[in-house]
C-alpha cells in the first residue's frame, strides 16, 4: 500500500459538506422506446465538494501550494464527521479563491475518492 501525504489540516470547514456518491451507468434508448441500462463500473465512488467562508491568507497558500504539488496525485483526507480515511485526488483542474475580505478568502475544492 502506498503512503500518501494527508491533506493539510486546515480549520473551519464550512457546512454543508456536500459529499454525493457516484455511479454511473450507460443507458441505451431504443427505437421502440425500450431503455436499458447497466452500471458502467462495479463500484462506485463518493465526492467531496469542501468549502471555506472566510479562510485565513495563509491557510489558503497553504493549501494552493498542496493542490499545486499533488496536482493529479493521490493523498489521504480524513472525512470530518467519520473520521473514515479516504485516498483522494483533487477533481477540478483550478484553485479558485475569492477575496471576500482583506487577507480572507472564500474557497470551494473539490476531491473525489479513488
Amino acid at each position: 500500500m502506498a503512503d500518501y501525504p494527508y491533506f493539510p489540516d486546515i480549520a473551519g470547514l464550512s457546512y454543508p459538506l456536500r459529499e454525493p456518491f457516484y455511479k454511473p451507468k450507460i443507458r441505451t434508448e431504443f427505437e421502440n422506446g425500450v431503455v436499458q441500462s447497466r452500471n458502467r463500473f462495479t463500484r462506485g465512488r463518493k465526492r467531496f465538494s469542501l468549502k471555506w467562508e472566510k479562510m485565513p491568507f495563509d491557510d489558503c497558500q497553504t493549501l494552493q501550494a498542496f493542490f499545486d504539488e499533488r496536482g493529479a496525485k493521490p493523498f489521504y483526507w480524513t472525512h470530518p464527521l467519520t473520521e473514515k480515511r479516504y485516498t483522494c485526488i483533487f477533481s477540478d483542474d483550478e484553485f479558485d479563491p475569492s477575496v471576500v475580505e482583506l487577507d480572507f478568502y472564500d474557497l470551494t475544492v473539490n476531491i473525489e475518492e479513488l
